[in-house]
């Protein structure tokens, strides 16, 4: 009776287990596709910036 109750309880804590990681799992996915989807915005915005032809004729250093 110990026996199949310890089994019961250890089925039952490994099959919680796969269920967590596997939330975790997509969790981290999707925290990194909104990490991609940031940057990528980002650099975007900074190559729109380069293209801009609203400052022609004034002093930039960086150029």
């Amino acid at each position: 009776m110990k026996k199949l109750l310890l089994t019961a309880a250890l089925s039952t804590f490994v099959l919680t287990g796969c269920n967590t990681v596997n939330g975790l799992g997509q969790d981290l996915t999707k925290a990194g596709s909104a990490i991609s989807k940031a940057a990528n915005g980002t650099k975007t915005k900074l190559s729109n910036m380069g293209n801009n032809n609203s400052n022609q004729g004034k002093y930039n250093p960086y150029q």
